[in-house]
């Protein structure tokens, strides 16, 4: 039986910090992309937004450190 990965699979296993957060961000957009909408107010998902991408920022800053930038 061959496993198989999503990209939902891949960021909880590569960013566990934020695993929360990129998962309602992703259920949003799908709710958004082929319902009548989501149920999560605007300012958690803006909170999960930056959450997510201010990890992200962080790691990057750091590849650059480690990198000699």
């Amino acid at each position: 039986m061959r496993l198989r990965f999503g990209v939902n699979d891949v960021v909880s296993a590569l960013y566990p910090d934020i695993r929360n957060s990129y998962l309602e961000l992703h259920g949003a957009s799908v709710a958004v992309r082929y319902e009548n909408g989501t149920s999560i107010p605007l300012d958690d998902l803006v909170q999960d937004l930056d959450e997510v991408r201010d990890h992200l920022m962080s790691h990057e800053r750091l590849a650059h450190l480690s990198a000699g930038h």
